[in-house]
């Protein structure tokens, strides 16, 4: 079994003391930096963009944990800045071809997860298992921070360590 890892999510950071954050995660030795990036059309909200990316790896060498909660991904990687030392979790619910989204992720080296909302069955993850290096299942529907877990997800949560 891989040993767990800690990604701290930047997306409640405070962006006007955000190098002073940081060196406490580096000092922390924390492992990833989880970025949600939200379009406003996957999702109703917009979250951190390319932008704030390029300026966070000013910052560190951190690598990060990109969340990609955007309509059609794979027409968008290139825009992100995607390192091969990165996780991406893309959505299965974000596009209508996840096979092709997760084969143009393979150019980045990056290590690929796919994201499912709760209300997405987890048997919808069969067929592209030998695709991904794991999952990101959403314990709450993706775009908002501080929302109740929905119930049924820690039954999905189960299925899927078995």
């Amino acid at each position: 079994m891989e040993k767990s890892m800690i990604s701290a999510s930047m997306m409640c950071s405070d962006l006007v003391n955000l190098k002073r954050t940081v060196d406490i995660f580096e000092k922390e030795k924390i492992e990833y930096l989880h970025i949600d990036v939200m379009d406003g059309e996957f999702v109703p909200n917009f979250g951190l963009g390319v932008d704030y990316i390029r300026g966070l790896r000013e910052l560190t060498d951190i690598p990060l944990d990109l969340h990609l909660m955007i309509k059609d991904p794979e027409y968008k990687l290139s825009w992100i800045g995607i390192k091969d030392t990165d996780m991406v979790s893309v959505h299965y619910e974000s596009t209508y071809q996840v096979q092709r989204m997760l084969d143009r992720l393979n150019c980045f080296g990056c290590k690929k997860f796919l994201a499912i909302n709760p209300a997405t069955p987890v048997s919808y993850l069969e067929e592209v298992l030998d695709y991904i290096d794991g999952i990101n299942l959403l314990m709450v529907n993706p775009g908002f921070a501080g929302q109740t877990i929905v119930s049924s997800t820690i039954k999905k949560a189960e299925k899927l360590q078995h």
